[in-house]
């Protein structure tokens, strides 16, 4: 009854604890929802005057440009020709990022040069200014001006009024004089996609609105731009609940404001003056609530998920003190479980790899004696079968000697005979090297692969490649003997399964190791079929020679595919043969 009461008096507690931490997450999230606002709206407010910056230093970059071009020493001659040439050389050198012509005029307004003749019909200075070029009080000023040819077509026309002195002879005083005027005509709407891709790309559009109401610009609707904002239809109905912001925003010239639409989020909006010369805009950048929103739900999720986490911390700690005994036990019965599952496992794996150590010795100690008992054959061959039948050899000449001319059925029986035992003795000779080839110890490992290489390319209609250095002395004698009935063994399978008709042999030296590769292009097999077979099923070759490299302390490797031929790959680690 006691641990009940002090179990329930835990939980109450926790109850307790996880209302005070739910009422204090909610009172920090209406906290950080004011200060988000705040801080979003500053935020906004300082993109917009970042991008009137950047519009303001692009054209007073070109206002420093064009007031460099009245101090040309042929437009202070009045010397149009060499002032042309002039502005030719200078727009070939100059940055040109925005602008699309480099235009010319006399003093009265007709085009004398451009860099663009097709561009320059577009973008006719306006005749304001000649007017006010024609003031000397307006010389070595600029002069903006904007020109709009809808759907698309938005630039900036920057012009300076161009004085100078009429050359020598033609009059008795030099006084200066207008004598034309020279014009940039500027890409403005690409420099403002390009500069509003930054801000769209973080949820915020850009708007630039002129002193009349015309909407310059808009990343957020391209569609309704060079419309007067004004100018409201139905199509801006459909979305727009109130068109106030748009009235405060042009009579306020700055400052920050919110508003809804129709069907979409609530959205805020900073807006900044930007002003040059002549011109009186005002830029807009606003952002949807919706992304402001997603910040104070995530904080406030956090918060949740702070509070969660607390409640799960209670709830498993009153488990735990439940249950720690029950655990306990659980864990230290489960330890001892796997101790003895591991301990068998451990005694399991040791008779496994002593079973192991046993067929790999007794495999060895077969190789060995099936070896002592080939050479006991073949000298027997040699010895015994050899010398009997030199024998009969020897007494079938005697006998046909002693033949007369008139017995000719018994000499060719004779002879007959002859040929026979040389077919016999010759079988034998090739039985009896095959056992125990007596040229792996009169010539060495490197000849008698090479002799058994072109034996079975004779023999078998083979084309063999052999690419090896001598390697006799890297072996010793038994190790020499290992390696032959490798080979012997990947001929066997060659002649008996490949049916090849391309054999290549490469013996590799490297400094710890020789390597052996025996490839053909045969009909190949597949490789996890065969292995995969039963071991009377699949025969012993393989196996054999796999057995023989490991016990030679190597690596044997096997590639097959059916179609694609064989390959067969050992290396034995060097072991110099004892000369002593």
């Amino acid at each position: 009854m006691g641990a009940m009461i002090r179990y329930l008096m835990v939980i109450l507690l926790a109850v307790l604890f996880i209302a005070a931490v739910f009422m204090l997450s909610l009172q920090q999230h209406r906290i950080n929802q004011q200060n988000v606002v705040s801080y979003f709206q500053e935020n906004l407010h300082l993109h917009a005057h970042h991008f009137a910056n950047q519009v303001r230093n692009l054209l007073g970059g070109y206002h420093r440009i064009l007031e460099t071009f009245p101090s040309f020493k042929s437009n202070l001659v009045e010397d149009m020709e060499g002032l042309k040439s002039d502005i030719q050389t200078y727009s070939r050198t100059m940055k040109k990022d925005y602008i699309e012509t480099i235009s010319l005029f006399d003093e009265k307004g007709n085009t004398i040069y451009s860099t663009d003749v097709s561009k320059a019909r577009l973008t006719k200075v306006p005749s304001q200014f000649f007017i006010w070029a024609k003031k000397k009080e307006n010389k070595g000023k600029t002069y903006v001006s904007t020109l709009f040819v809808p759907p698309n077509f938005f630039r900036l026309l920057i012009s300076v009024p161009l004085y100078g002195l009429a050359p020598a002879g033609k009059t008795d005083r030099q006084d200066e004089k207008y004598i034309g005027a020279l014009s940039f005509s500027v890409d403005l709407k690409q420099f403002l996609t390009q500069e509003s891709k930054y801000h769209t790309s973080v949820g915020h559009h850009i708007w630039i609105i002129d002193k009349e109401g015309r909407l310059l610009f808009s990343s957020e609707h391209p569609e309704i731009v060079f419309r007067n904002v004004n100018q409201r239809d139905e199509t801006c109905k459909r979305c727009h609940i109130s068109f106030s912001y748009v009235d405060r925003i042009l009579r306020e010239n700055e400052g920050t404001i919110d508003y809804e639409v129709k069907g979409g989020p609530r959205k805020f909006a900073a807006f900044v003056p930007l002003k040059d010369g002549r011109l009186s805009w005002i830029v807009v950048v606003n952002a949807a609530y919706d992304s402001l929103s997603a910040i104070t739900t995530t904080n406030f999720f956090r918060s949740l998920l702070l509070l969660g986490t607390v409640t799960l911390f209670f709830v498993l700690s009153s488990v735990y003190l439940i249950y720690n005994v029950r655990v306990k036990s659980r864990a230290e019965e489960e330890s001892r479980h796997w101790q003895r599952m591991n301990l068998e496992k451990e005694k399991a794996g040791e008779a496994r790899k002593r079973s192991e150590e046993q067929l790999r010795y007794l495999s060895s100690q077969l190789l060995t004696i099936q070896e002592k008992e080939r050479s006991r054959i073949s000298k027997e061959l040699h010895d015994g079968l050899g010398g009997a039948l030199s024998t009969v050899k020897l007494r079938e000449n005697l006998l046909k000697m002693n033949l007369k001319e008139d017995q000719a059925e018994l000499i060719k029986e004779c002879e007959g005979t002859i040929r026979l035992v040389d077919q016999v003795m010759e079988d034998v000779r090739r039985l009896s090297r095959d056992l125990t080839p007596a040229m792996l110890e009169n010539l060495g490992l490197s000849a008698s692969i090479r002799w058994l290489t072109n034996e079975n390319a004779t023999g078998n209609n083979m084309t063999v490649t052999i690419d090896m250095k001598n390697v006799d002395s890297l072996f010793s004698q038994e190790a020499k003997i290992s390696i032959y009935r490798i080979f012997q063994e990947a001929f066997t399978n060659i002649e008996k399964y490949a049916q090849a008709q391309n054999v290549s042999i490469v013996i590799t030296e490297y400094p710890e190791e020789v390597s052996f590769s025996i490839e053909d292009d045969g009909k190949g097999f597949d490789l996890m079929r065969v292995i995969s077979k039963d071991m009377t099923k699949r025969g012993l070759g393989l196996t054999t020679m796999e057995e023989r490299v490991r016990m030679l302390g190597g690596h044997f490797a096997l590639r097959s595919e059916e179609g694609k031929g064989t390959r067969i790959n050992f290396r034995i680690p060097k072991v110099m043969e004892n000369k002593g």
